[in-house]
């Protein structure tokens, strides 16, 4: 008869898998633990690494047939879920933006009203020479919402270049840290001293993503 060497774990962890609780994962699937499975534990980690990748699709079957020693998943995932974003429009947007200081400012204050206004007047600027226009088309909903909000973890998670959004939202982060608005839990001890708040937020909420699939 089949039977797992951990049925608890191996239930939590179809659980785990099936929502993307990468959280969990990287708390609860210890060195230890994944041992008790044997040399089964590196297509576990593989298993999480799949379920990270289809992080834009929609999971439509998921079992673990059992066997001896740990069970063996099955997912399922097809295309239709969320709609990923306007990478050229994200990537022009954080770039023009943050080197100008009046456009940062004008991104703080009204978020809102800055990005439709980029979007609408000087998405489509040549950078080096405004007076000529290119053709791009305007970005879809998600991304203007993604921007609107600050929603610097799905840009992350989407491929936006890790570079230019966090020298943009560095002082955005660090206005809503002084207002309260933002809390940080603590600030890592090899980030500069003036840094440490607003890497700690922005790590905190990019880190169970890894390293992002970049989509240029």
């Amino acid at each position: 008869m089949p039977y797992s060497v951990d049925p608890e774990f191996d239930e939590l962890a179809m659980e785990w898998l099936v929502g993307r609780d990468f959280a969990a994962l990287t708390a609860e699937a210890t060195y230890e633990r994944l041992m008790l499975h044997g040399n089964t534990s590196f297509q576990f980690l593989n298993m999480i690494t799949m379920a990270a990748m289809q992080d834009d699709m929609a999971l439509v079957h998921a079992e673990a047939m059992k066997r001896r020693g740990s069970p063996a998943p099955c997912f399922i995932y097809e295309s239709g879920g969320r709609a990923m974003i306007d990478h050229y429009a994200v990537n022009k947007f954080l770039y023009d933006t943050d080197r100008n200081e009046e456009f940062v400012r004008r991104y703080t204050d009204d978020p809102d009203g800055y990005v439709d206004w980029y979007f609408d007047e000087r998405l489509n600027r040549l950078l080096d020479n405004e007076s000529e226009r290119s053709a791009v088309e305007t970005p879809d909903e998600a991304t203007r919402t993604a921007l609107k909000t600050y929603d610097f973890t799905l840009l992350y998670k989407e491929g936006a270049h890790p570079f230019i959004l966090w020298t943009l939202m560095l002082p955005i982060i660090e206005e809503k840290l002084a207002s309260g608005e933002y809390v940080v839990s603590r600030a890592p001890d090899d980030a500069r001293a003036e840094n440490r708040a607003p890497m700690a937020y922005y790590r905190e909420r990019i880190l169970p993503h890894g390293r992002p699939d970049f989509r240029y």
